[in-house]
């Protein structure tokens, strides 16, 4: 998704409720176009590179930073 259509695609709330277990201080509508929802879904990309790499692990964020201006 280009970052133009995240923006707006992408709803603030759901944006949130996405980083829920995640520390953050940048969850903001500067940031819609980072948001997990505008990249390619990991279950969808794995199954895409599974015939090629052996998929050991699946890290998981705990602590996003963005330099805001």
């Amino acid at each position: 998704m280009s970052k133009a259509k995240a923006k707006r695609s992408i709803n603030l709330e759901d944006f949130k409720k996405s980083m829920e277990s995640i520390f953050s201080t940048s969850i903001i509508e500067e940031t819609l176009n980072e948001s997990l929802f505008a990249y390619k879904y990991s279950q969808t990309l794995m199954s895409d590179i599974g015939d090629i790499v052996e998929i050991l692990d699946q890290l998981k964020p705990v602590y996003n930073f963005k330099h805001i201006k």
